[in-house]
């Protein structure tokens, strides 16, 4: 089976559900985002690996990359076919941003007040994460640029996850270079 079908060679794409777009739509550009935040989560759970974290943490990243691939059915979809999007299996549900709001509270709780500004870069994993966080944030510009033009459908929950996956990669950055030198002084 090959890979390429050359439809897309005109400069226009398919989306879920039916329809064509331009590939510079912002429904496809929003796509491309998350698109691409979902490979920088994969290259921060290598990392994570590389520097031996556990595996309850990779695995809930895994479940943030499975909650993308259901964000991106419901950006993929027109208006028009968003009635097609079923809750628990191609739409977000509200547990979701619970989920990472409990994160966000226990890492929070773990690092502690942080008082200054924070400069990226005190670790190559915690790197990663503050890469994927910037990319969170333009992805969530981008679906907030498409909702002006497109409506996304009732109850959609997409932006609500990205405002909190941001939220998420940020103090998950802090936590990962506190861990990493609580163990530096274990050694």
């Amino acid at each position: 089976m090959k890979i390429y079908t050359k439809k897309g060679d005109s400069g226009r794409t398919s989306l879920y559900y039916g329809g064509r777009v331009k590939k510079t739509d912002p429904r496809i550009i929003a796509l491309g985002d998350l698109d691409e935040l979902q490979s920088y989560l994969g290259l921060l759970r290598a990392y994570l690996a590389l520097e031996k974290f556990n595996k309850e943490l990779n695995d809930f990243i895994v479940f943030i990359e499975k909650q993308l691939y259901i964000a991106m059915a419901e950006v993929a979809t027109d208006v028009t076919n968003q009635s097609k999007l079923k809750y628990g299996q191609s739409k977000l549900e509200l547990e979701v941003v619970s989920k990472l709001e409990a994160r966000i509270d226990n890492f929070s709780y773990e690092v502690g007040e942080i008082k200054d500004f924070v400069i990226p870069g005190g670790s190559r994993v915690s790197a990663i994460a503050d890469i994927a966080r910037t990319i969170c944030r333009r992805a969530e510009r981008s679906v907030v640029l498409l909702s002006s033009k497109d409506k996304l459908a009732e109850g959609c929950f997409v932006l609500p996850f990205l405002n909190r996956l941001s939220d998420f990669l940020w103090i998950l950055a802090r936590w990962l270079d506190k861990e990493l030198l609580r163990a530096k002084d274990l050694k």
